[in-house]
């Protein structure tokens, strides 16, 4: 009798969980439509007039960000590749990107290859490394980041720092890789959504633009020296473009992040006045619907959400500092979001990725 009313138990419990997160998978796909129609739909009186209209509009606004505020991540992280739990299989892991497939690709500088791991699998495939003829000499060095490039056969891009250059590579192999940008040194990438390649230059300080079909870019964000000034960068890491076309960088030996606007011939701090005890050698970025941004505070080894004009970020992963249990992280390198708003980091000084899965209780 007691073991028939554990089992109960434990159906009740399981079931009971399913419609937890059933009901949270609801809520985050009408999260982004809330987000949009909310300062729509809320009535507004024929004869409002325009000083009206906005202040409605403004409450709509504060009613998603709300909503959006509310979304907290589980304290332990899940190791989904690399790390002690799959054995040594990683020996770093930098820039990341996630396909269609739940397949992530996970820069590995020390080995100086690409490894591609499905999620939920126990061990990862070399799909990129150092060892290949032909044009591009005798191997990598210092591979930094790889995104995919769905505007051109799903290819992969890299960049690579110390070779100076950003190499396309075909995953079909039916096809040589092929060098497409030369005399950079490149810590990383991005594309816009028209298919435009970003690059980071770390030699110049700045931030590079390829157009589909270009050969020369274009400097679309600092090149004017090493500095601390709005049209400066010092050693800028990772970067994100939105719809507008601004670019967000993670400056990186500055402490800060700079958003740089379409056209623009200086930058403004996202994160408002500088607490130069607060952000330390900032690296990736993510940002939700609502444009807070997702930051990844390496050298404080925690995930900050950051809302533009702030002078705090909120600490949404590892309060606890340095180390490798599932509740810290070590030099977190790169973040992303995934289909169902779990967190995913790349936790560079722990050679592992971590899934930070979103918190339904």
């Amino acid at each position: 009798m007691e073991v028939e009313n554990t089992q109960m138990i434990t159906i009740i419990s399981s079931n009971t969980i399913e419609r937890k997160k059933i009901l949270w998978i609801i809520f985050l796909a009408s999260l982004s439509i809330l987000t949009l129609i909310i300062p729509i739909i809320i009535i507004i009186p024929e004869n409002a007039n325009v000083e009206e209209i906005r202040t409605i509009q403004s409450i709509g606004r504060t009613l998603a960000t709300t909503l959006q505020k509310q979304m907290k991540w589980k304290k332990k992280g899940i190791t989904i590749a690399g790390g002690l739990k799959f054995g040594k299989q990683l020996y770093s892991a930098k820039g990341i990107s996630l396909d269609d497939d739940n397949n992530i690709y996970i820069t590995d500088n020390i080995q100086n290859c690409i490894v591609k791991w499905k999620i939920g699998s126990n061990s990862g495939e070399i799909i990129v490394n150092g060892g290949f003829d032909g044009d591009l000499g005798d191997g990598f060095n210092h591979l930094e980041d790889v995104i995919i490039d769905k505007y051109y056969n799903n290819s992969l891009i890299l960049c690579e720092l110390s070779n100076n250059r950003v190499i396309r590579w075909f995953l079909e192999k039916k096809t040589d890789p092929q060098i497409i940008v030369t005399d950079v040194e490149c810590s990383s990438l991005a594309l816009d959504k028209d298919g435009s390649l970003y690059v980071v230059d770390q030699k110049d300080n700045s931030v590079k633009r390829w157009k589909q079909g270009e050969k020369n870019g274009t400097t679309v964000a600092g090149g004017n020296g090493q500095g601390s000034r709005l049209d400066q960068l010092w050693n800028p890491g990772f970067i994100l473009i939105d719809d507008n076309y601004t670019i967000y960088i993670s400056d990186t030996w500055n402490n800060r992040i700079m958003k740089w606007v379409k056209n623009a011939t200086e930058g403004i701090m996202f994160n408002g006045i500088i607490n130069p005890n607060f952000l330390e050698k900032p690296q990736g970025l993510a940002m939700d619907r609502l444009g807070q941004l997702y930051i990844a505070d390496s050298e404080n080894h925690r995930i900050l959400r950051w809302r533009e004009g702030e002078k705090q970020g909120e600490i949404i992963i590892n309060e606890y500092g340095k180390g490798r249990w599932s509740v810290y992280l070590n030099e977190p390198n790169d973040i992303l979001f995934d289909s169902q708003g779990n967190l995913i980091v790349s936790d560079n000084g722990n050679s592992r990725v971590q899934k930070f899965v979103l918190d339904f209780d």
